[in-house]
């Protein structure tokens, strides 16, 4: 076995692991949160608008122009102090320029 099929096996052999502890650590989390209707809600955000890639598998990013929607989603979170991969704390929010002032003044969903 040539030195970079070696590498990609082990690179491979580490993804492997690290999903498996990040599946541990969602079931143990839903376990936690399951009857909360927030955590819920923020659950069913992230299924309909959520995105996620090979690149950013470590990131809870939620793609959206509705800045309700979004305070929502921040407050999950923030609430449940959600962290996929150890280290994962940082918050990005990029808002269209038309909805930011809507966004800081923060309207309720109500």
């Amino acid at each position: 076995m040539d030195k970079i099929a070696m590498m990609n096996e082990a690179r491979e052999d580490k993804r492997l692991q690290r999903d498996a502890e990040v599946k541990r650590k969602a079931e143990a989390c839903f376990a936690q949160y399951k009857k909360e209707p927030l955590f819920i809600a923020g659950i069913m955000l992230y299924w309909a608008e959520g995105k996620t890639t090979q690149r950013a598998a470590c990131t809870l990013e939620l793609n959206n122009s509705n800045p309700k929607l979004l305070k929502l989603y921040c407050s999950v979170i923030r609430k449940f102090n959600l962290k996929i991969c150890e280290g994962n704390s940082v918050g990005r929010m990029l808002a269209c320029q038309a909805s930011r002032r809507r966004f800081e003044s923060g309207p309720s969903l109500h």
